[in-house]
């Protein structure tokens, strides 16, 4: 892409980011403002509307209070003028009041004259179901103590009526009240345009209540904001039509009428058009800065770079050092073109040295290859000397493995040689132990003692040796099962508790928050705690030795084996499970047992199946060896 084409695309997208953000900031400033005052207008509209209603309802009030304050309405609720419905009460004057119903009371509450007929038509008609209600003797409109009384709305499963409660008195207003008289106008489709076309308005009333149609969209949306708390809300139906709403209560202040008015919105349509006309401005404005850009920069700009990419052309093609570009004016590009020059001027002051450079180069290069040439022929020479030996390293390699091969078989043969008549020893202890040829005394199952702990403990050494052997052949097997771990250490402490005794310790098995089963290889497990319960009783010289079982978490379980010994020194710790090492390897040491292969062998099965050791010890203050292995079954 050319800088040209970058220039006009780099400036069109400026153009275009800069025309989205003014237009929509306008749209987010003057859009508000109109959509307010859209609102506001609605507002005034939906007052207006609820105004004329209520001036509806006014007019009923001062009229009915012209029958009410009247002495021959105050003689007739007292029966002293009985006449008075057929004089006064005829059909001529529910036609020209525009009233439908009348009812009058005694100071009691009892109903004097009640009548209800229809102003359009002239026939009587039934009373409207639920009107009955609001005529109650414990009504609130019977029991006024304003003289003024109360006009307002009420909600009928037929439809809404207008009505006026005033207390009967004599003609001067004046106390005492001799009743109450109503007057009651249904709110039909004849005064609803009269209220129209006062208003100017379009006007919708959704009667609220039992019997009336429920609410639904948008009116629903907008009676819910309403009982929020809000006196009005606009709801925009359209692009074109705007609708405002607002509550009418009835006489007992309960939600009679959602009054809507409709309008079109011209408010948001002339902001629309503002909006319009802006943004073509912008438009405009923006093509205008973009044309006077790209004239600016073409003479200033793009035309001097255009020369100095000709110029850098001409010397890439024909490869002539001694083409220059014309230097005007002062400015940044001037100085450009004057740098190149002078980087032209270098380049060729450059290749003249490179030239001779390369012939000097060459000169010893040719030196170089001479010496190189008798240096190859002497690494030849050596390189098939080291050859030589490295075969004679592979010979001496192979021998050594094949001692090593030959070492692990003879101790594998020798453990399983020596396992079979150590058995039978201790076969045939156990059977005199038990007195199976005749009685023993003290001394001698005491002795007999000593000869199966010395059994067991040599049984346990070949064991460690066939152990050791196999695993430096990878040959050992691990077998994980699910068994009871607190039997398998029962057994452990009750086959090394006479070594213990004769040692003069105390062996004893903690049990605290054992798990039930657990999947390890049982006799591999009984094998490691029968190393640390040994390396335990050989190095106390007092206290006791404890192996406790305990669960750590969900994953976890642990055995401790914990002694009052003659501790390890911290500077061996990290060597103690190297296999023959010992603490103390000389033969003048207080306890001159083992070659070094216990912790070594529980360490190496303990990684096979998973867990880990860790130890704590201190000269002098016994060592507490700690085994973790997994609850679930490992791979």
């Amino acid at each position: 892409m050319t800088l040209r084409a970058k220039t006009l695309l780099t400036v069109g997208l400026t153009l275009v980011l800069l025309t989205s953000l003014l237009y929509g900031i306008a749209e987010l400033i003057l859009g508000a403002g109109y959509q307010d005052l859209e609102a506001q207008n609605v507002a005034e509209n939906v007052n207006r509307a609820a105004s004329g209603l209520q001036t509806s309802l006014d007019a009923l009030q001062v009229f009915t209070i012209d029958w009410a304050h009247w002495d021959d309405t105050a003689n007739f609720v007292t029966g002293r003028f009985s006449d008075f419905p057929d004089v006064n009460l005829v059909d001529s004057f529910y036609s020209s009041a525009n009233v439908d119903w009348s009812v009058f009371f005694d100071g009691q509450g009892e109903i004097v004259n009640n009548r209800f007929l229809d102003a359009a038509t002239l026939q009587e008609m039934e009373m409207p179901a639920g009107l009955a209600e609001y005529i109650q003797p414990d009504s609130p409109l019977l029991h006024l103590e304003d003289v003024d009384g109360t006009a307002g709305l009420i909600s009928l499963p037929s439809g809404i009526m207008l009505i006026a409660a005033i207390p009967i008195t004599n003609s001067d207003a004046a106390l005492p009240i001799y009743g109450t008289m109503i007057f009651g106008r249904m709110l039909d489709r004849d005064v609803l345009q009269q209220l129209q076309d006062t208003t100017h308005l379009t006007i919708i009333l959704h009667q609220l209540g039992a019997g009336a149609t429920p609410l639904a969209g948008e009116d629903l949306a907008a009676y819910e904001r309403l009982l929020a708390g809000a006196p009005t809300t606009t709801q925009a139906a359209s692009q074109e039509i705007v609708s405002g709403y607002t509550l009418l209560n009835d006489v007992h202040d309960q939600p009679a009428i959602l009054l809507e008015m409709v309008q079109p919105r011209n408010v948001y349509l002339q902001g629309q058009t503002t909006l319009g006309y802006f943004l073509i401005s912008l438009i405009i404005l923006g093509l205008v800065f973009t044309g006077v850009t790209l004239f600016i920069l073409e003479r200033t700009i793009l035309r001097p770079l255009n020369g100095l990419s000709r110029a850098v052309d001409t010397i890439r093609e024909t490869d002539d050092l001694a083409t220059r570009v014309p230097v005007h004016g002062s400015d940044e590009l001037a100085i450009l073109s004057l740098g190149f020059n002078e980087m032209v001027d270098a380049l060729a002051a450059s290749r003249t040295r490179l030239q001779n450079a390369h012939d000097d180069l060459d000169r010893r290069v040719q030196e170089r290859t001479a010496e190189l040439t008798a240096t190859n022929a002497h690494l030849e020479q050596e390189i098939e000397e080291r050859k030589q030996a490295q075969q004679e390293l592979a010979v001496a390699r192979d021998q050594a493995r094949d001692a090593l091969r030959l070492k692990t078989q003879i101790l594998a043969n020798v453990s399983h040689e020596a396992r079979t008549p150590l058995n039978i020893i201790m076969m045939h202890t156990d059977l005199l132990r038990s007195q199976a040829f005749g009685p023993l005394n003290e001394k001698q199952q005491t002795k007999l003692d000593d000869v199966l702990i010395s059994a067991r403990q040599l049984l346990g050494f070949l064991d460690n040796l066939l152990g050791e052997a196999q695993m430096s052949h990878y040959e050992l097997e691990i077998n994980l099962n699910e068994f009871n771990p607190v039997t398998m250490l029962s057994e452990v402490v009750n086959m090394m508790k006479p070594l213990a005794d004769r040692r003069g310790r105390g062996l004893r098995l903690v049990i605290y928050q054992a798990p039930k089963n657990v999947s390890a290889d049982r006799l591999r497990l009984k094998q490691i705690v029968t190393n640390l319960v040994d390396n335990a009783i050989k190095f106390s010289d007092n206290g006791d030795i404890t192996v406790s079982i305990a669960k750590s978490d969900d994953d976890w379980w642990t055995i401790e084996v914990r002694d009052q010994g003659v501790g390890i020194a911290p500077e061996v710790l990290d060597r103690i499970y190297d296999t023959f090492f010992q603490v103390d390897g000389t033969t003048t040491r207080e306890v001159n047992r083992g070659v070094g292969l216990g912790l070594s062998i529980v360490q190496q099965l303990l990684t096979l199946m998973g867990g880990e050791i860790q130890v704590t010890s201190a000269p002098q203050q016994g060592s507490t060896f700690v085994v973790r292995l997994p609850l679930k079954r490992a791979s």
